[in-house]
């Protein structure tokens, strides 16, 4: 039966096509992981820039608010323990 040259071209057609189909189904694996991954560092990036504006806005308010000459500011930075 495999002596037959149609049954040997059948086989190596069919191994031909399991390969291509295998080459192409990994670099499309490999695609959308590499694209997943680059998703999330952008998304990972503009959250640490969120972040950091944030806690950069709240120490300036700090700071300003310890460099205040009235009475009051005198008062909060000495009381603080």
């Amino acid at each position: 039966m495999l002596k037959s040259i149609r049954w040997r071209l059948l086989l190596w057609y069919a191994a031909m096509l399991l390969v291509v189909i295998a080459g192409f189904a990994t670099y499309l694996y490999w695609s959308a992981e590499r694209a997943a991954i680059q998703q999330f560092d952008v998304r990972l990036e503009g959250a640490a820039r969120y972040l950091e504006r944030g806690t950069q806005a709240l120490s300036d308010a700090s700071h300003a608010a310890n460099q205040t000459d009235g009475a009051a500011g005198r008062f909060f930075r000495h009381a603080a323990p």
